[in-house]
């Protein structure tokens, strides 16, 4: 409470973001799940982990369309983090798609975020639903499309020349560890940032367990307040995630565009049951589901 009333009256979008997550048992908006990634691409540069983040998958288009645009409008940065992944074995080589899927019909299914990596070092597909529910359930529930074929079309684009398939090149969290209602936007943070430091899908599966949703709203908070500090003012949150220090943006310029895509217009999400398409809102919430 003494953080969020520390950001009641500031303004831009840390401010903005961190008032959203330190809501208790309310949703997140799709912009705050951004400003976390923003903060995630800046840890990562501490930690010299190679990461993009693209908030293109939060956008209202079919999944496979949106997924297009990602290869479309990454495609340097898709190359470079292939190139890293060769050159530094040993680091990990990421790019992250934070994926909300729409349900089918309004009503006992809800609007969801997941994260889906893309894993250079590996060449696999990271499907992270914070509820555990498989691909093949998802498709049932949520979306338009064929979640199944919308990922195997971008794993075949994204690595066209090593034989990839998706039986096996597509890894799925199978264990579910959300509780709350609301806490998919902190869920999917969480997922991103332990990828980041180097864990798998099964590392996460296995020491995960989040029984207290606030300290991932918190964790989230700490991460966006000290890698986007205001001035002379220091954080108020205790370690949690991490003891972060500001640290300059990287001056890589294969990376320079990493998050530029925040400034883009961010797809509206469901007002009552109307389709995505339909949508006019400026920001969704990402609605328990």
């Amino acid at each position: 409470r003494a953080l969020r009333d520390k950001y009641s009256q500031k303004t831009g979008d840390t401010a903005a973001a961190i008032r959203d997550i330190l809501r208790p048992g309310q949703t997140m908006t799709n912009k705050s799940v951004s400003t976390g990634q923003e903060a995630l691409e800046k840890y990562a540069v501490q930690v010299q982990a190679n990461f993009a983040f693209t908030s293109r998958g939060m956008e209202s288009a079919r999944l496979r369309t949106r997924l297009d645009v990602v290869l479309d409008e990454k495609r340097k940065v898709i190359e470079s983090l292939r190139a890293k992944a060769g050159e530094q074995p040993q680091k990990p080589a990421l790019l992250s798609i934070p994926v909300i899927l729409f349900p089918k019909t309004m009503g006992f299914h809800e609007q969801h975020v997941v994260e889906l990596a893309v894993d250079f070092r590996h060449n696999k597909l990271l499907y992270l639903d914070s509820k555990g529910e498989s691909i093949e359930a998802a498709t049932k529930n949520y979306d338009s499309d064929d979640i199944a074929e919308a990922l195997s079309h971008f794993g075949n684009a994204i690595f066209p020349d090593s034989g990839w398939d998706p039986r096996t090149g597509i890894v799925q969290m199978t264990q579910a560890k959300q509780k709350g209602a609301n806490d998919c936007g902190a869920f999917t943070h969480d997922f991103t940032r332990r990828l980041i430091d180097g864990q798998s899908v099964g590392d996460i599966e296995r020491s995960f367990d989040a029984d207290d949703r606030r300290l991932l709203r918190q964790n989230m908070a700490k991460d966006i307040e000290n890698l986007s500090p205001p001035p002379d003012e220091e954080s108020e949150i205790q370690p949690g995630s991490g003891d972060l220090k500001p640290q300059a943006k990287t001056s890589n310029e294969e990376f320079d565009d990493l998050g530029s895509d925040l400034g883009a217009p961010i797809a509206s999400g469901n007002s009552g049951n109307k389709r995505p398409e339909e949508q006019d809102d400026e920001f969704f919430e990402l609605r328990r589901s």
